[in-house]
């Protein structure tokens, strides 16, 4: 096993002591991200292992806007953005902003910083994904940031990369919570992305039938509408 892994392992079992014994040895492991691009102060965060996290950032260099952001690290956040507060716009190596990284790991505070700080809400990533933070959000299944976000005023039909919305992103991962969210601020189910789908037809297509017949319910309505015009008019 090589370290970074034996690091992993150590802060997924909670043994503070061997990661200090490692971190004391090789402090830049503090920083180490595994074969998927997890960052140890991310799982760490996951693991809700807050006395390693703490040894993690005090271990190695300070954390930049992004790194703060992706783990609701609002202190340093604020730090780092009085310096120079158009970091909370700008992107990272690999084409993200800080508001990509809060919005996907459910970092609500960073994002209530970030915002206040300038953030763009709705800032296209430099990268394959073409997304938005509402979509990372999304993706990440993070309920509470994407309400934060809808509240902010993003677009619930924006699309990302393969012309998806944030609701096919609810449809693929079955997200009945995150679709009526969505729903409730206006997002469109008729929308298709590039494979000419639904978010209905996106749901059916992978077994998420019930959410499938939610959706198709919003669709036979509006068809009602439009065929016998709206009573109220």
């Amino acid at each position: 096993m090589d370290d970074i892994a034996q690091l992993f392992q150590a802060v997924g079992q909670g043994r503070r002591e061997e990661v200090a014994e490692m971190l004391r040895f090789r402090p830049e492991l503090s920083r180490a991200r595994d074969s998927s691009s997890l960052s140890v102060m991310q799982f760490a965060r996951y693991m809700r292992e807050e006395a390693i996290l703490q040894l993690l950032i005090e271990a190695g260099p300070p954390l930049d806007v992004f790194e703060a952001a992706t783990i609701d690290s609002v202190e340093n956040l604020r730090t780092t953005l009085s310096s120079d507060e158009s970091l909370a716009r700008a992107f990272s190596d690999d084409g993200f902003t800080a508001l990509h990284f809060a919005a996907h790991f459910g970092s609500t505070r960073a994002m209530v910083v970030l915002i206040d700080a300038g953030a763009d809400i709705e800032a296209v990533t430099r990268n394959f994904l073409t997304n938005m933070p509402l979509h990372a959000a999304a993706a990440g299944s993070r309920i509470e940031a994407c309400r934060l976000l809808l509240k902010a005023g993003a677009d619930p039909n924006a699309k990302q990369h393969g012309g998806n919305t944030a609701l096919m992103t609810a449809a693929f991962a079955n997200n009945r919570e995150l679709a009526e969210l969505l729903l409730a601020f206006n997002a469109n189910f008729s929308v298709r992305n590039d494979e000419i789908k639904t978010a209905a037809d996106v749901a059916a297509g992978l077994g998420n039938m019930e959410l499938a017949a939610r959706l198709r319910l919003e669709e036979r309505h509006i068809e009602r509408e439009h065929l016998h015009g709206d009573p109220k008019k």
